[in-house]
C-alpha cells in the first residue's frame, strides 16, 4: 500500500532542478491535504535555502542522500520541477515501483517517458498553478493514481535490460548477416 506521499529525488540545485518550485507548490496545497507529506531526497548547494523556505510548512522532510528504492516503494507521486533534464533516470526508476510522476514538459524526453494522463502528468512549463491543479487531481483520486501506477509499471518494462539487450542483439545479428535478395 502506497503512502500519501509526494517525493522528490535528486540534486538540490537552484540552476537546473529548481526544488524551490516544489516548496512553493507544497505551500499551495499542504493545508488541504493533512494526510499527505512531502519527502525530499538529496543534497546539494540549495539545501539550506530550501530548508529556510520550508520552515513553517508542515509535513516536509529533508531525508538527505539515501538509497531511493525504499522511498519509491512508499511514495504515491514523484514530483520533478526541473528546468531541463537529459533522460531523467529518476522517472523510470520511480515508475518501476508504481510511483506516478508529475513534471514540467520542459525538455525533449519528458513526453517520451511520461504520457500525460496515462502514466503520469505533464505540466505546462513552469506553471505553478497548473502543477498544483494536477497534483490536486491525483491526490484526491486514489483510483486514478492506482491506474496510472499500474500503467507506469507496465510501460517502463520496455526499458528493462533484458528487453533492450535482446533488441541490440537482434540489430547486430541483422547487420552482420549478408543481405538477401
Amino acid at each position: 500500500m502506497k503512502k500519501k506521499q509526494l517525493l522528490y529525488v535528486g540534486r538540490l540545485d537552484p540552476y537546473q532542478k529548481r526544488v524551490d518550485r516544489l516548496i512553493t507548490i507544497w505551500r499551495h496545497i499542504y493545508n488541504d491535504f493533512k494526510d499527505w507529506e512531502l519527502v525530499i531526497l538529496g543534497e546539494g548547494p540549495q539545501l539550506n535555502e530550501l530548508k529556510q523556505m520550508a520552515s513553517g510548512l508542515e509535513r516536509v522532510t529533508f531525508a538527505g542522500r539515501q538509497n531511493s528504492e525504499p522511498y519509491y516503494r512508499d511514495a504515491s507521486i514523484l514530483c520533478l520541477t526541473s528546468d531541463y533534464e537529459g533522460w531523467g533516470m529518476v522517472l523510470t526508476e520511480a515508475m518501476t515501483f508504481g510511483t506516478v510522476p508529475v513534471l514540467f514538459n520542459s525538455y525533449r524526453a519528458a513526453p517520451e517517458i511520461v504520457h500525460d494522463g496515462s502514466i503520469g502528468m505533464l505540466v505546462k512549463p513552469f506553471s505553478i498553478r497548473q502543477y498544483v491543479e494536477k497534483l490536486r487531481i491525483l491526490m484526491n483520486n486514489a483510483d486514478l493514481r492506482n491506474k496510472m501506477a499500474l500503467n507506469a509499471i507496465e510501460y517502463v518494462k520496455r526499458y528493462d535490460i533484458s528487453n533492450i539487450a535482446n533488441r541490440w542483439e537482434k540489430l547486430f545479428n541483422r547487420l552482420k548477416s549478408p543481405a538477401t535478395e
